[in-house]
């Protein structure tokens, strides 16, 4: 091997090293992030206000939104060589629910909301079956999160 080689191979190694350090520290800031929520959530569980929600407390709307995306991004490759051309775009459509719920907490009105990627009637029926939802709030920093655990 000539010392050109050495070096090409010495360069794709450490593209290769880089890659995989960026790799790894992207894996890193998802499970911090990951963390810090649970975190954020257990202190307001803890020290938060604990606010529960009947069935007939909140309200459920659904939001439906398009994208246009490449048929080979979407579907399998054997589905793709039958259906579409590699350069094909398709429509695909995302259904969020959103629960909204108007509370009112030393004489002040708070409006809740929280998304969720399920569409309307089966998070109703989801909901009923659950009866009660709770809502934690931190009044002094105004944030808020609905415990859904029941949906994972």
């Amino acid at each position: 091997m000539s010392a050109q080689d050495y070096m090409v191979l010495t360069v794709i190694t450490l593209w290769l090293l880089v890659l995989l350090w960026f790799k790894r520290n992207n894996l890193k800031l998802k499970r911090s992030q990951k963390i810090l929520t649970s975190e954020y959530k257990t202190k307001l569980r803890d020290d938060g206000i604990k606010i529960t929600l009947s069935f007939d407390d909140y309200t459920v709307n659904e939001k439906r939104r398009y994208a246009t995306v490449r048929a080979k991004d979407y579907y399998s490759d054997s589905l793709k060589s039958a259906m579409y051309n590699s350069h094909d775009e398709i429509e695909v459509e995302y259904i969020d629910s959103i629960i909204e719920a108007n509370v009112e907490i030393d004489g002040l009105v708070y409006t809740f909301e929280c998304s969720v990627p399920l569409d309307k009637d089966n998070l109703l029926i989801k909901l009923y079956m659950q009866k009660e939802i709770n809502v934690y709030y931190d009044p002094d920093t105004e944030g808020y999160f609905f415990d859904l655990h029941f949906l994972d």
